[in-house]
C-alpha cells in the first residue's frame, strides 16, 4: 500500500509542478477553486475556460495556440484554433478535440483541493 501512496504524492507533486510552470496570472486563474456541489466540474470549466482565452495571442487570421500548452490544431494547416469555439473545445476536450493537458492537470488539482 505504501508504494500506492508513494506513486500518488509523486503525481500530485508533477500535477502541481505543471502549474507552478505557468505565468502567474494564468496559474491564479487555473487554481480557481472548485465548489463540491453537482456540476462543480461544470460550473469551474464556464469560468476558467473564457479567462484562459483572455491570455490567447491572436495571429494575422485571428487564430491562436493554447496559451496553457502551446499546442495548434492538430487537423488543417492552421497554426492556431479559431477563436473562442476552437480554442474552448481544445481546453474542454469536447467535439472530438484533443483536450488540453494543462487544462486537464488543472481540474484535476482543483477536484483535490475542494
Amino acid at each position: 500500500m505504501s508504494d500506492f501512496r508513494d506513486i500518488e504524492a509523486a503525481l500530485h507533486d508533477t500535477q502541481e509542478l505543471v502549474l507552478d510552470l505557468m505565468p502567474d496570472a494564468i496559474r491564479a486563474v487555473l487554481q480557481t477553486s472548485m465548489s463540491s456541489s453537482f456540476g462543480a466540474v461544470h460550473n469551474w470549466r464556464r469560468v476558467v475556460i473564457p479567462q484562459v482565452i483572455g491570455f490567447a495571442e491572436r495571429d494575422d487570421s485571428g487564430r491562436a495556440r493554447c496559451p496553457l500548452c502551446h499546442v495548434r490544431p492538430q487537423q488543417g494547416f492552421h497554426d492556431g484554433f479559431t477563436l473562442p469555439g476552437g480554442l474552448t473545445r481544445h481546453l474542454d476536450g469536447s467535439h472530438n478535440f484533443y483536450r488540453c493537458g494543462v487544462m486537464t492537470v488543472a481540474e484535476a488539482v482543483a477536484k483535490r483541493a475542494r
